[in-house]
């Protein structure tokens, strides 16, 4: 089998990805498949994707260059937009002071294991200042060898 069979082998439809999908969610959960084995290959499914991806986009955007802004192509509908739009603000010697001060205030903050009690020096009132609260998700990392 060639590399670009196995390409045309993965689903190509939106009812392809959903039977192809709940056949594999299937195998999983009738014991027929490991899902530690499951989940590394499609680690490597991803790095491939990820790969190719990256390497034919300029490709990709001549090809699509040719069928306008907006326009179907095989079940999708594909438009050219701005994404990731950033504004850097470092400009603004305003902001940046601000920003710094922000920045400052978060590490403080971090540092707090538990709630402190401060009195404010100009207002004699005590001030109390908590850590932030942190949340996370539990998650595996990845490291392909």
């Amino acid at each position: 089998m060639t590399t670009l069979n196995a390409i045309t082998l993965m689903p190509s439809t939106r009812e392809q990805v959903e039977a192809f999908s709940t056949q594999v969610i299937n195998e999983v959960e009738a014991g027929n498949m490991n899902p530690l084995e499951l989940k590394v290959r499609l680690k490597f499914l991803e790095a491939c994707i990820d790969k190719i991806s990256a390497s034919i986009n300029d490709s990709f955007k001549s090809e699509a260059s040719k069928y306008g802004k907006n326009f179907e192509f095989k079940g999708y509908e594909i438009s050219e937009v701005e994404a990731g739009v950033r504004y850097d603000y470092s400009q603004d010697a305003e902001w940046d002071r601000c920003n710094k001060i922000l920045k400052g205030r978060e590490m403080f903050l971090k540092f707090l294991k538990e709630p402190i009690e401060v009195v404010n020096t100009d207002t004699g009132e005590i001030e109390t200042y908590y850590p932030p609260i942190k949340t996370s998700t539990t998650t595996f990392k990845f490291k392909m060898k």
